[in-house]
Parts: structure tokens; sequence; C-alpha cells
């Protein structure tokens, strides 16, 4: 399963893609956002939809990353995008 997330031009957008890792897939280049960068997008996700499967997947994410995660980046990009609140609150969930 993958999900998709289409660069709106904001300059979230630009970063994410500017920070994307290239991979070759069946002889293609192709971009992967970064995990911090898809915890965010899942984050802006979950604001609009309250999806519990975006939440689930958050909280698989951090786990997964909890010690590689540049968290200065994504508690910079969380205020930005106005989702701090919520990106506290699987750091803490993760925590337990």
């Amino acid at each position: 399963k993958i999900d998709i997330f289409v660069s709106t031009g904001r300059p979230f957008d630009r970063e994410r893609m500017a920070r994307a890792l290239i991979l070759e897939v069946a002889g293609q280049p192709v971009r992967f956002s970064t995990a911090e960068d898809t915890i965010l997008a899942k984050l802006e996700w979950h604001a609009l939809s309250s999806s519990e499967q975006q939440w689930r997947d958050i909280l698989g994410m951090v786990m997964l990353a909890e010690e590689r995660l540049d968290r200065g980046y994504l508690r910079h990009w969380a205020t930005e995008l106005g989702v701090l609140e919520r990106l506290e609150q699987a750091f803490a969930a993760v925590s337990e």
C-alpha cells in the first residue's frame, strides 16, 4: 500500500520534494518522502478527516523510526502546518 501526496506548491511541499529520497523502481527513478515528511502529511490529513487509519499510521511510523527522526524538523513544520499539538500527542503516546 502507498499513499500519494500531491504538491500544491506550498513551502512545505517544496521542502518535502527537495528532501525526497530518489530510489530506482523497475529501472526508473522514483521520489519517496522521508519519514518526517510522511508523518507531517499524515498529520495534516488526520486533522482534516480525523481518520483513525492516519493516526495509527502516524503512531506506527513514529514508533518504528523514533530514534532516527529529526524532531527539530518535525516540530518546525508541524508548527507551520498547525499540527504541532497532535505531533506532540504522537510523541507522548509512543513514549508511554
